[in-house]
């Protein structure tokens, strides 16, 4: 047998003499294998898009650093902001094909594994509403399916249901999870949902249908990115009056308080707080506890204890968490509450009572030991029993009108939200969202009183105590600038 290597090709020069020889390698052909049979030839069309994705996806991944932590959010923000920018993406076999490229793009740049998602038409922002009946198991393949898709809000509504649907949520996505303890049906549910979210496009799925594919809910999509009308059951369009971030949607209303509690890793005090108000509030309340991605199982204690929950992925910040609770609470009346309080009392009765004062009142708060400005009482604090002693007894002639209120026990009318909105969320962590809230009241015509007949222990700034000293100073700052360039005054100047 002949040996197959190299071929020696005898060398000739000009005068016909033989010379030294050349070497010269045999082209080796590769043989096409199974796999590489098995994947479908592209056409010019999808070559063409997806070359023109690529190049947009490397050069914005490159031009773009900072969002190496948070790798969804930049291709979805980027994608949103190139894609808009583009006429021929109007269309949805373009959009699809570019979308490929850009990912593709994106993650070189990035030196990242390309991921496994499906980036949905740039126009319109899109939320998923997940909701798991009572008595039904989340499923993980759904989540899994829905995370391929880049949305704006992932929200998953347990009610009625104890299957461990918050592990499964936290290990499988970044939602936001909202247990309530009671059942309700589906479609309220997706309700509260709609209430929460604040994207344009609302998409529902049912926790444990395994049967959702992020390919198949695309197209739903790019429908209504085009205007067509609403499909039941499946997608739906936010009305845009509500679409506004100051814009109030109004949940049934009930003749109850509801009160709102933020929490961050500080159980202790949230279950101090919560025995205290569950012994002393003899007036109809809900309780709402939103839990800012704490790790110290403050979820498992809300539902053990059978409490509404808005569970977040990570630390929202008080206002955008006061928000959460806001637009979950069904109450004709909405309290904000620290959890680092400890009410006492005839506390709320006595706060009711000087909110219902005059039809101009708007908001109320308490008389504390811990607090800025006039809310201080100035006596030495001695006991929260000798305290309540002296100060809670009904008593208008101690009710005193003022132009601020700190946040840390608020309480105030509906209407008034429905007329000026929720917390700025610029002010986030915390600092000077209080002001700005009492001055944009006292700017629609609502007055501030301070109930001189409702004495509230505050512990007082917890959350900042457990950050450097410096930092806090800077955000105290920083907040403050912000004011100052909204209103054009001095928020220490009401204090």
């Amino acid at each position: 047998m002949k040996k197959q290597g190299k071929k020696r090709i005898p060398r000739i020069d000009t005068q016909g003499r033989r010379g030294r020889q050349l070497r010269v390698r045999k082209p080796v052909l590769r043989k096409r294998t199974s796999a590489m049979r098995r994947m479908p030839a592209l056409s010019s069309f999808q070559r063409y898009w997806r070359r023109f994705g690529y190049r947009a996806g490397f050069r914005d991944a490159r031009s773009v650093r900072t969002y190496r932590k948070d790798y969804k959010r930049a291709l979805s923000e980027l994608w949103a902001k190139w894609a808009k920018d583009q006429p021929p993406l109007m269309q949805a076999a373009k959009c699809g094909e570019a979308a490929k490229g850009y990912v593709s793009g994106f993650s070189k740049a990035m030196r990242a594994r390309r991921p496994d998602w499906v980036l949905p038409p740039p126009k319109l922002s899109t939320a998923a509403i997940v909701t798991v009946p009572s008595g039904k198991c989340l499923s993980v393949k759904t989540l899994e399916q829905l995370n391929r898709l880049p949305l704006s809000e992932l929200i998953v509504i347990a009610h009625g249901t104890l299957d461990r649907a918050l592990e499964k949520a936290r290990k499988t996505t970044n939602a936001l999870v909202i247990y309530s303890p009671d059942p309700v049906g589906e479609e309220e549910g997706r309700n509260i949902g709609a209430r929460i979210t604040q994207s344009d496009i609302l998409l529902f799925a049912s926790g444990n249908d395994e049967s959702v594919s992020a390919e198949r809910l695309v197209p739903f999509i790019q429908e209504m990115e085009a205007g067509a009308p609403d499909i039941p059951q499946v997608i739906s369009r936010r009305d845009t009056h509500h679409s506004a971030s100051q814009d109030v949607m109004v949940p049934p209303r009930t003749q109850l308080t509801s009160i709102i509690i933020p929490t961050y890793n500080g159980l202790p005090l949230l279950k101090v707080c919560v025995a205290s108000i569950r012994r002393h509030t003899d007036v109809p309340y809900e309780l709402i506890v939103v839990d800012n991605g704490s790790s110290d199982g403050t979820a498992a204690f809300c539902m053990q204890e059978k409490i509404k929950l808005i569970a977040a992925p990570v630390n929202l910040g008080f206002p955008a968490a006061c928000n959460l609770g806001l637009r979950l609470a069904e109450g004709s009346e909405l309290m904000l509450l620290n959890n680092d309080t400890i009410v006492t009392r005839n506390w709320l009765t006595n706060l009711q009572r000087c909110l219902h004062e005059q039809p101009n009142v708007g908001m109320v708060g308490p008389v504390t030991n811990y607090a800025s400005g006039r809310q201080r009482i100035r006596e030495r604090f001695t006991t929260i029993v000798r305290m309540t002693d002296k100060y809670n007894e009904a008593n208008p002639q101690r009710w005193v009108e003022t132009k601020r209120l700190i946040g840390m026990c608020l309480l105030f009318k509906r209407e008034m939200l429905e007329k000026i909105g929720y917390l700025d969320e610029r002010f986030s962590p915390g600092h000077f969202e209080d002001d700005d809230y009492c001055y944009r009241a006292r700017l629609h015509g609502y007055r501030l009183l301070i109930a001189g007949d409702c004495f509230i222990y505050h512990k007082g700034s917890v959350s900042f105590r457990k950050k450097p000293r410096p930092l806090v100073r800077e955000t105290i700052w920083r907040n403050r600038q912000k004011f100052i360039r909204k209103w054009g005054v001095d928020p220490r100047k009401f204090m």
